[in-house]
């Protein structure tokens, strides 16, 4: 019918202009873009998820947590277990690290000897933490602190590197990564553990 061929053309070109809309949203959503290069198997251990990494072992490093930005993952090395490093706008540094829940305390010690060993002044640090003080630039002295994270099944270390008067911001990040390790407990009893590739 003579009539059906505008209706055609104009279906045609509706649908055209969605498509090309559609695409435009996805190429501006960060989210959605992450989803189309997601890949398929896993590399070193990790897979991308929607705005995370995780690894093989349950541990799940989210690509911003407390305002800090994931810049990157920590070999996963047999004694320590796989980590990921994350940095802040003020120049916060932090390493997230899971370990099986028998070897918190010997990462402490070790923490402790190896930052005496070196000449670094303990100081009082915040909440419970080992804290050093091992830098000094004119009147900004860096603090590096470690705290342990006892879970049922694992354990977590959290490294905070920071300018002595950020010491609040610990405090903050400090609570976010306490969520982020009771939740990762919690879900690694439900989720599925997917099997490295090599």
């Amino acid at each position: 019918m003579p009539v059906a061929a505008p209706f055609k053309a104009l279906a045609l070109t509706l649908t055209a202009f969605l498509t090309l809309c559609s695409a435009g949203s996805l190429a501006n959503d960060l989210s959605s873009e992450a989803l189309l290069y997601r890949p398929t198997d896993t590399l070193s251990g990790w897979r991308q998820q929607l705005n995370a990494l995780q690894h093989y072992s349950g541990l799940e490093c989210p690509d911003t947590i407390a305002g800090l930005h994931r810049a990157g993952v920590t070999p996963d090395i047999a004694d320590t277990g796989p980590g990921c490093r994350y940095e802040g706008d003020f120049g916060e540094e932090v390493v997230f690290r899971q370990h099986r829940a028998t070897q918190l305390i010997d990462m402490q010690r070790r923490f402790l000897s190896n930052y005496e060993e070196s000449g670094f002044i303990r100081v009082k640090g915040p909440s419970d933490s080992i804290t050093f003080k091992t830098d000094s630039m004119g009147d900004l002295k860096t603090l590096e602190s470690l705290w342990a994270l006892q879970g049922e099944e694992k354990g977590f270390t959290l490294w905070i590197s920071t300018i002595e008067n950020h010491q609040t911001e610990s405090i903050r990040i400090l609570k976010a990564f306490e969520e982020l390790s009771a939740r990762i407990e919690r879900r690694q009893d439900d989720d599925f553990m997917f099997e490295p590739n090599g």
